[in-house]
């Protein structure tokens, strides 16, 4: 695996990973809940996806709040950093405004369908990351190729669930989801929605991780995870959307008494990983950490299909466990992280740092 320049004791560097480790387990363990808890107020028709972004976004940011006044001088403490405010700012925000993408993706794609079905279709960022590693010219190792193969391989067949054999033949099957879906049985439709919204999460995921390691390694952690998940608040409380199909709801009130516990639970779980990962991206190189957090995928959906009883239980966890196999390859792959770290450093050297 790719070295942190900022650890050079070999004496030093095994605790370190080993601490940074943890705290991804810990994210990806956050992750999984909150995953799991999205769907099952959803299903109830608990909230409606806006009430969901604004109050788990809301809830998330006190809990950081909290974090940084308490122990966010101690946290932050805990790993050395490059401080670098204009680069910290300017990553800061553009990882919010991606955040605005990807939690609505994921709201909106968990409300459709199963959350053991669009769970997966995350792990095609680590693949996304390695197509950015050819378009400067580096060339990923058998390591990278296993994983990007693994993880075409289980993305196309999840994605042709419940359809004819033949057409698990059809070249770029994918590509049809940019395609008008009139006249198409009500499954596929919604399979159509779900992979758009899939390919616009995993697009933002792959900038934002870079966005995410230089927030962590360039400026106070903790503070600039409660100010991004607060304008997350902010943000979603000022986007008047309205979901077609969402239903009718019973006045707020009388549904936060019946699953408010389940819904402060689900914004503590959503603050974890950003305050995990925020500090892991200082300790390790991004892409590995970013690798290993793709476990959420597999726990979300064998939380999915066991938890919430979700149908193709076998068949989902399965291909789950391939995809994250192929983020594990890329893991050791030193294509990503040489696209990560070179832009690292070329942003510092940009602003003068």
């Amino acid at each position: 695996m790719a070295k942190w320049p900022l650890y050079s004791s070999s004496a030093g560097e095994k605790p370190v990973f080993t601490f940074a480790i943890a705290l991804t387990l810990v994210a990806v363990c956050g992750m999984t809940v909150e995953g799991l808890l999205r769907k099952v107020l959803l299903n109830h028709k608990a909230f409606t996806e806006r009430e969901l972004l604004v109050t788990k976004c809301g809830i998330a940011a006190l809990v950081s709040w909290v974090w940084y006044l308490c122990v966010g001088g101690t946290w932050n403490a805990l790993a050395p950093q490059h401080f670098n405010l204009p680069l910290w700012l300017a990553a800061l925000a553009v990882v919010t405004a991606l955040n605005v993408v990807i939690q609505f993706t994921n709201v909106r794609m968990t409300r459709i369908a199963d959350v053991s079905f669009v769970t997966p279709l995350a792990g095609m960022t680590p693949g996304l990351v390695i197509g950015s590693a050819l378009l400067i010219g580096e060339r990923p190792g058998w390591p990278g190729i296993v994983g990007v193969a693994l993880i075409m391989i289980g993305t196309y067949t999840h994605l042709r669930e419940g359809a004819p054999l033949r057409e698990y033949f059809m070249p770029l099957y994918v590509w049809r989801a940019v395609q008008s879906t009139a006249g198409l049985p009500p499954e596929e439709q919604k399979k159509r929605r779900v992979l758009r919204l899939a390919y616009l999460g995993a697009l933002c995921s792959t900038v934002a991780l870079i966005g995410d390691g230089l927030v962590g390694r360039h400026g106070d952690v903790t503070l600039a995870v409660a100010l991004e998940l607060s304008a997350l608040c902010g943000i979603f409380t000022l986007f008047p959307h309205t979901a077609k199909g969402e239903g009718v709801f019973v006045p707020f009130h009388a549904r936060f008494v019946k699953h408010g516990g389940t819904l402060v639970a689900l914004g503590v779980a959503f603050a974890v990983p950003f305050i995990m990962l925020g500090l892991a991206f200082r300790l390790a190189p991004i892409a590995d950490i970013a690798a290993l957090k793709r476990l959420a995928i597999f726990g979300t959906v064998v939380g999915g299909v066991w938890l919430l009883g979700e149908r193709q239980k076998l068949r989902r966890v399965l291909l789950a466990g391939i995809i994250v196999a192929g983020a594990m390859f890329i893991a050791f792959d030193p294509a990503p992280a040489v696209i990560l770290e070179s832009m690292d450093q070329y942003l510092m050297k940009l602003t003068g740092r």
